[in-house]
């Protein structure tokens, strides 16, 4: 944890090369993020964008009472919230995930009826729940926090 606050500290002195290795230690565990409260990839991409602008902007207010990772993760979280409120249904890009679906079919046709299934309980199941405790569940579970 000495790195993050060391790297915290060189973020809000304004040091470009701690943003580029903030960047890479977090690029990949928040375009995740991204990706599970947007419709396609290149929203993610600009709600990823987003992230990183507001770290960056925000970063003075980071006080150290928490992990940097929890912090930047509350942020993000924040985002992609307001994100997925804005987000318009007729907006939904399905021919990728069309694509990835039909040649899952015909790979492993079995496999894929049994994920299928599989995954629609688990999202009748996370959404019984509020969406509090669907966040903590989705950030345990798919983020490792």
């Amino acid at each position: 944890m000495a790195s993050a606050s060391r790297l915290a500290q060189r973020l809000q002195q304004g040091d470009k090369r701690a943003f580029e290795e903030f960047v890479d230690e977090f690029g990949a565990r928040l375009q995740s993020l991204a990706r599970r409260y947007s419709s396609t990839q290149s929203d993610a991409e600009d709600l990823t964008q987003e992230i990183f602008i507001q770290v960056f902007r925000s970063v003075h207010s980071f006080r150290g009472e928490a992990a940097l990772s929890t912090w930047v993760y509350r942020v993000a979280l924040n985002l992609c919230i307001r994100h997925s409120h804005r987000a318009k249904p007729e907006h939904l890009d399905m021919s990728t995930t069309t694509e990835i679906a039909d040649e899952s079919r015909r790979a492993n046709p079995e496999r894929c009826a049994a994920q299928s299934e599989l995954s629609r309980q688990v999202r009748g199941a996370l959404d019984t729940l509020s969406e509090q405790h669907r966040e903590v569940i989705l950030l345990h579970e798919l983020h490792g926090l």
